[in-house]
Formats: C-alpha cells, sequence, structure tokens
C-alpha cells in the first residue's frame, strides 16, 4: 500500500471516529483493504511460525551430568562447568581419570586441571 494510500484512509477513520459521515463507499475501501492487511499479516505470520517450527525442531545438545554419567574414554567432548564451553578429552593421568583441553594431554600440566560438570557428544548439523 502506497503512503498516500495509507494517508487517505487514516484520514477517513480519524473524520469517522470524530463523528463526521463518511461515505459508505469510503468505509467500503477501508475494510477492503483492512481485510487484505489482516490476511497478508496472517500469511507472514504463518511462515514465520513455520520457519521457528523448523528451526527448533532440530536436535539440540545432549549435555550429560558428569561424575554421574561417566564419558568414553580418549574422545573429544564438548564440557562445562556452567559458565564457558570449550572441547576435552576424557583420559587417565597419574591421579585417575581427569579432563585435558584439546591439544593438551600432558598428565603433570596444571592447565589441564578443567572443573567439568556436564559433558556432551558433538552433534553437528547433518552428522548422524
Amino acid at each position: 500500500m502506497h503512503k498516500r494510500e495509507k494517508d487517505a484512509i487514516k484520514d477517513v477513520l480519524r473524520r469517522y471516529a470524530a463523528g463526521e459521515n463518511v461515505e459508505h463507499q469510503a468505509l467500503r475501501v477501508i475494510a477492503g483493504r483492512a481485510l487484505e492487511l489482516i490476511e497478508s499479516t496472517e500469511e507472514k505470520l504463518a511462515e514465520i511460525e513455520q520457519e521457528y517450527d523448523e528451526l527448533f525442531s532440530q536436535p539440540r545438545i545432549a549435555w550429560k551430568e558428569y561424575p554421574l554419567n561417566q564419558p568414553e574414554s580418549h574422545k573429544l567432548y564438548l564440557v562445562s562447568e556452567g559458565v564457558c564451553i570449550r572441547s576435552a578429552q576424557h583420559a587417565a593421568s597419574p591421579q585417575g581419570y581427569k579432563w585435558f583441553r584439546e591439544g593438551s594431554y600432558k598428565p603433570d600440566d596444571p592447565v589441564n586441571d578443567i572443573a567439568v560438570t556436564h559433558y556432551a557428544e558433538f552433534n553437528l548439523p547433518g552428522q548422524e
């Protein structure tokens, strides 16, 4: 709808709301335009709802609580302590099994002491 047409419709509606008599034909045109706007809005809303449903029906990250659930050893996982997310591997060390940052598998390196409360397998879109 063109700006001039919108302005004309608003003008007629303002005059009608103020109590002025408005031609029946003008009201018919406004009602037709209002129905067109409602229908196009409903169509756009349905498209947005469809996109929303498709987006949120995709698999989400399945976090597992640690140490309640023990991960498979020597496999790369997403890990978190509840604030940050990083990749790490669960593997044996002289102090027992613990988490190692990706690429840093030195058991005695203090940088490897990662506080992990949850872990998840990588599940990128399209992977089985």
